[in-house]
């Protein structure tokens, strides 16, 4: 997972190589969904005040925190989650074998 956060951060490099185009990093990272919060009647400043992009892309979800774009991935077989911060040069991932196991801790 951290080699994959890496590539993710590093803009589709790994271990120097470039894997896949900046065009692809860029067409990744837009959001191709936006969030429409207010169809359910929820406006958009409550979940994430002041924060413009929101939405899903290819395999996230993405959204402004202060001022910095935010991509997050989920799910799969067993529960996960990675937060990456491309401008930041930051990434965090956790996987566990059952949700319970967040609640536990």
């Amino acid at each position: 997972m951290a080699k994959w956060i890496a590539f993710r951060i590093k803009d589709g490099y790994h271990e120097g190589n470039r894997l896949i185009s900046q065009k692809a990093v860029e067409a990744i990272r837009k959001v191709r969904i936006p969030a429409d919060f207010a169809r359910i009647g929820i406006p958009k400043s409550a979940i994430y005040p002041g924060d413009p992009l929101m939405g899903t892309g290819f395999g996230h979800y993405t959204f402004e925190h202060l001022g910095k774009k935010v991509l997050v991935h989920n799910g799969g077989w067993m529960f996960s989650v990675v937060e990456v911060i491309p401008e930041k040069d930051f990434g965090v991932g956790k996987s566990s074998t059952n949700e319970s196991d967040l609640l536990d801790n």
